[in-house]
């Protein structure tokens, strides 16, 4: 029997695959998105944060000795880079804890294994840093470390880990992009593109996608089924993406609405459509609501909103998410009424001076469209009047227009 883990394909397998070709029964363990189920039996779980998580899973628990938690440990931590990466879920911090719980010295496991560079190590990386440049606005760190250079810090690629963390940690840096050089041409770090994949919601080309395909198009349930009707505030919310252009330059506008009253309870402006902008919009929505009774979230199937990290956060709040079904706006027609009399009533009747102008109208008008726009839905009370009456909050009156 021959075991293979966290191994994409057997080109992974190096010498070893000739052992995996003459073997009566091979398995395989893994996380990789592009795996291809290369093996009699195959265990794999892209949304998993590493192999060693899945390993961890198989094992009979109270089996596991000390030593063997050491081990599972170091492959999560390395594949997790110390748990920053999207790819860390709350199911891969139970399993640290419980391993934790086995009486390894985690500390010193981090330390030594991650942390701890050698001197070679250290000037490459200040190297590969140095060198670093930033693209699309400063949203993307790129870096390139040559073969050259490896020979004359006297490094391996295997010397080569921690770089790409590093560079991750770049204040208002969304990704990082790694690569160095080697006989065949240049490489990429396989976790890094997995990451990249995760947080847009991609899948790789692979034999079962028509599988895939269906299984992905089963689990994006429409649970609102346009019944845009709700009974209280934080209920329902609805959200969606558009575009404007100000002096050449695309800006996306994230934005979330309670249906109770049509509020507007978070948006977001940014220049990248990315899981980050819509992400950052549903944390000021939820940190400012504090929801206490069951909330349903329902968007389109955009990538930003499909991605691994967003789906991950949101049910860390016990979110219920709701997509639109493909092709059908309608399925989503409060975000689409919404943006066209932003656009309507504000965006196409000014030109914009600056970006800081622009923000500032996004900014006005939605205070105006909570504060002072009438709705008919409402009985021609704008969102902030409907929820004082719902809460029987006293405020100042407001005024029509």
């Amino acid at each position: 029997m021959f075991i293979a883990q966290d191994c994409g394909d057997t080109g992974r397998l190096g010498e070893a695959a000739q052992y995996f070709t003459a073997a009566k029964k091979t398995i395989c363990i893994d996380h990789h998105i592009s795996n291809q189920s290369f093996a009699d039996e195959n265990y794999i779980f892209p949304h998993a944060s590493s192999a060693s998580e899945l390993v961890f899973e198989l094992l009979d628990e109270k089996k596991i000795s000390k030593e063997i938690a050491e081990c599972i440990y170091v492959g999560i931590i390395h594949d997790t880079g110390v748990f920053q990466y999207s790819s860390t879920s709350a199911k891969t911090m139970n399993v640290a804890g419980r391993l934790m719980n086995m009486g390894i010295d985690f500390t010193e496991i981090v330390d030594k294994t991650f942390y701890t560079k050698t001197y070679q190590q250290n000037r490459i990386m200040g190297q590969a840093l140095v060198q670093s440049r930033l693209e699309l606005g400063g949203a993307v760190i790129t870096s390139v470390v040559t073969k050259e250079q490896m020979e004359e810090f006297e490094v391996l690629p295997k010397h080569l880990d921690g770089i790409v963390s590093q560079l991750r940690v770049t204040k208002d840096v969304e990704a990082a992009v790694f690569l160095y050089e080697t006989e065949e041409g240049y490489k990429v770090s396989q976790e890094m593109v997995r990451e990249l994949m995760r947080d847009m919601g991609l899948l790789s080309i692979r034999q079962d996608a028509k599988k895939v395909y269906a299984k992905e198009r089963r689990s994006l349930k429409n649970h609102l089924n346009q019944q845009f009707e709700v009974t209280r505030p934080n209920e329902v919310w609805v959200s969606d993406v558009t575009y404007f252009l100000c002096k050449d330059i695309k800006y996306y506008i994230c934005a979330i609405i309670d249906l109770y009253a049509r509020r507007i309870v978070g948006y977001r402006v940014g220049k990248r459509n990315s899981t980050q902008l819509v992400k950052s919009t549903f944390k000021q929505a939820y940190e400012s609501r504090k929801p206490a009774g069951q909330l349903l979230f329902h968007t389109d199937r955009g990538s930003n909103y499909r991605s691994y990290a967003m789906c991950s956060y949101l049910r860390e709040f016990g979110v219920i998410q709701s997509f639109s079904k493909a092709g059908v706006p309608y399925d989503n027609s409060v975000m689409e009424s919404f943006f066209s009399s932003l656009k309507r009533e504000e965006l196409y009747r000014t030109k914009y001076r600056s970006e800081a102008e622009f923000r500032a109208a996004v900014d006005a008008y939605m205070v105006f469209y909570n504060e002072r726009r009438p709705h008919a839905k409402n009985g021609y009370k704008t969102p902030m009047k409907l929820e004082s009456i719902y809460f029987g909050e006293q405020r100042e009156p407001e005024t029509m227009s």
